[in-house]
């Protein structure tokens, strides 16, 4: 089998993009170094990673008019690659509203194989225009209904895509780098507890209310937090500020890739996403588990399926006394957790991940021939 990943909104040289970095590169990795599957791979700046690999660099940014035209000329290039493969092919892309992949798709007898990050269920104010808005999901829209398979990395998106009317549509959560993570010493016995959080700061990530939380907890706390531009990390230093939690929260900003395993590490806790929507499938959580960390969600939709993995808690929103009354519960028995570490190191790591990926092309494949 030929896999063809086409991933022209990867920037391997982005800060900004880690999820999507560290999905598409662990993939890209995994398929790349299989004997029993050629593979070819297009980004948007692979950034001089995968230097034994085939790769290619592909630019489709710009105005509509431009973006239309590189978007027929990327199409072209994928139809001419597919139709001189000696093997059957498959075309893997996510759901980003670009072109190339649907018409290389129908034009040609590739297999297509779509991966969904997220239902889309968007706002206007999403876009700049209505057009824009509607450009979006048309293109969208083609790609889910040209699609042999569709991938989606939780239940609540793969409900989202059958209500639309997506057919095929297959779960495979994300993934965590085992070797990179894992658990590196055990919890502590006795308070003081230190609660880590990794990841972005944005506003939706409901950092603020974290805070609240932690300044309503019984139980003494140092809660450290890992991620964020500087802009961020100061709009948030003011926040801790006028709560006077300058003592019991300390900021690092982002930290290099290979360190944040130790950063977990020195948690005894870890706080997840503290969304009330968010159907998706979060790395950090997978990353907490792979290094023995008990983790408190905080959702009312999209994650309650977390509930199933070994030392994760999900808790509905409420106000902060009350999820902190519940987080001192879990702090009174916290104790390394060997179990969630042992199910994500055989049930999600990359390779595993890579390996369904792979199969569900297969079947793909074979099904389109």
């Amino acid at each position: 089998m030929h896999f063809i990943g086409y991933f022209p909104g990867s920037d391997f040289a982005s800060e900004s993009q880690y999820g999507r970095r560290t999905h598409v590169f662990k993939l890209t990795q995994e398929i790349g170094e299989r004997t029993d599957v050629r593979s070819t791979f297009y980004f948007g700046n692979p950034a001089g990673e995968f230097a034994n690999l085939d790769v290619r660099s592909v630019d489709a940014s710009g105005s509509f008019a431009v973006k239309l035209k590189k978007e027929l000329e990327l199409a072209r290039t994928l139809v001419t690659e597919v139709r001189s493969s000696p093997e059957p092919t498959v075309i893997y892309c996510r759901e980003a509203p670009d072109l190339a992949p649907t018409i290389a798709a129908r034009f040609t007898d590739a297999a297509l194989v779509v991966e969904a990050n997220s239902g889309h269920v968007e706002e206007l104010e999403d876009h700049d225009s209505v057009f824009e808005s509607y450009r979006h999901r048309l293109l969208r829209e083609m790609k889910w209904r040209t699609a042999d398979r569709v991938i989606a990395v939780s239940a609540d998106i793969a409900e989202q895509l059958s209500e639309r009317g997506v057919t095929d549509v297959t779960v495979v959560e994300n993934g965590v780098d085992v070797d990179l993570f894992s658990v590196r010493r055990p919890v502590s016995t006795e308070p003081p507890y230190t609660i880590g959080y990794v990841g972005g700061l944005q506003p939706q990530q409901n950092v603020e209310f974290m805070f609240d939380v932690v300044a309503a907890l019984d139980t003494p706390v140092q809660f450290n937090v890992v991620g964020g531009s500087e802009s961020e990390v100061s709009r948030l230093e003011a926040i801790v500020t006028d709560l006077e939690l300058e003592d019991k929260v300390e900021f690092f900003g982002r930290v290099p890739h290979e360190d944040v395993p130790e950063y977990m590490n020195d948690a005894d806790l870890c706080f997840g996403p503290f969304e009330r929507i968010r159907p998706s499938s979060p790395l950090k959580i997978y990353e907490y588990l792979a290094c023995g960390r008990t983790v408190v969600v905080v959702n009312d939709e999209g994650l309650q399926y977390f509930t199933d993995y070994p030392g994760v808690h999900v808790f509905p929103h409420g106000d902060a006394a009350d999820i902190a009354s519940k987080v001192d519960a879990v702090l009174d028995t916290v104790e390394t957790n060997e179990a969630g570490a042992a199910y994500v190191r055989e049930n999600r790591s990359w390779q595993a991940i890579a390996d369904r990926t792979v199969d569900i092309c297969r079947e793909a494949v074979r099904d389109n021939r």
